[in-house]
């Protein structure tokens, strides 16, 4: 995932910082690309806890990444956390929102300078809604609100390292799902629109193409950053069992704002994420798995691996 599609200034700020950070240089350097961009989810927030009842859902996915290379100092909180919420209004339309959390840290007392560095940042929330129209059809959209904040980019020291912490707790946030990496874009609005087919078969088996366009606009540092818009794509398959959920998708996104120089796959990113869900009542607890397919996403990203559980209230 290069910097033209995180499309924030916090990734272009500490260049030299992800090198007190070891051994996460490497994936300092991977993030800070050039150019911006960034991006929203291909599939409706709180993803595998559609709203299969007409109540009021909470969520809580938690998602630890594997990143590419010596990572044995990153501490086990490490990880992403998401907050996330539906509301049902009507008997067609949802209320859908999340709140991110991310946090990065080195731990290990090998780790060197870095030792004992960490940091917990709070992503864009999500507000939006989630119709579904006549034939399978349905359509949504929403923006993330720019709360987030980039660091300062000291001059060295103790606070030179927390900064470039700082950094590296919203990359690990970003890279936790790459169909969301906006949701730790520091100091940039998103806003989305989409719209779904969803195919279901008598046996339980379902198959979904979806298509959107995001539109990411930085509210700071406007002179040096410009609005980029995104085409999201994606399917996803899955069997709905009576106690278990499984299901597979492919998806992939592109700035259509590229240089024309750059080819199609130079311009986009592509991932694979599939899940199991159970459901026990109200309660329906779920593991998802997810890993890029290529490009510069691959040499920094391994997998990312989370456990979630969804309370129908």
């Amino acid at each position: 995932m290069t910097d033209r599609l995180v499309g924030t200034r916090v990734f272009s700020c500490l260049p030299a910082a992800f090198l007190l950070l070891t051994p996460f240089g490497l994936l300092g350097v991977g993030l800070l690309g050039a150019g911006p961009a960034a991006a929203q989810p291909t599939w409706p927030e709180g993803t595998w806890t559609e709203a299969t009842t007409g109540r009021p859902q909470v969520s809580l996915d938690w998602t630890k990444p594997s990143f590419g290379g010596e990572t044995e100092a990153t501490s086990l909180l490490t990880s992403r956390l998401v907050l996330s919420g539906q509301y049902p209004i009507g008997k067609s339309t949802r209320l859908v929102a999340d709140l991110p959390i991310s946090r990065f840290g080195i731990d290990d007392e090998d780790a060197g300078r870095a030792d004992g560095v960490s940091s917990t940042k709070v992503g864009n929330p999500y507000l939006g809604a989630h119709a579904r129209l006549s034939g399978g059809w349905a359509v949504g959209g929403g923006a993330r609100l720019p709360l987030t904040s980039g660091p300062e980019a000291p001059d060295a020291g103790d606070e030179f390292r927390q900064d470039a912490a700082d950094v590296l707790a919203l990359a690990t946030g970003s890279l936790a799902d790459m169909s969301r990496v906006e949701a730790f874009g520091a100091e940039t609005f998103t806003a989305r629109g989409y719209g779904e087919y969803t195919l279901r078969s008598a046996g339980g088996l379902s198959g979904r193409l979806r298509s959107g366009l995001s539109l990411l606009a930085p509210t700071e540092n406007t002179d040096f950053r410009a609005n980029v818009v995104l085409l999201d794509y994606g399917a996803r398959a899955w069997y709905d069992g009576k106690r278990f959920r499984v299901g597979l998708g492919l998806g992939g996104r592109t700035n259509l704002n590229a240089d024309e120089t750059e080819t199609f796959n130079e311009r986009s990113i592509y991932f694979f994420d599939s899940a199991v869900q159970a459901r026990f009542g109200r309660v329906r607890p779920g593991l998802t798995f997810r890993t890029p397919l290529g490009g510069e996403p691959s040499d920094l990203l391994d997998f990312a691996a989370g456990i979630n559980v969804t309370v129908a209230l």
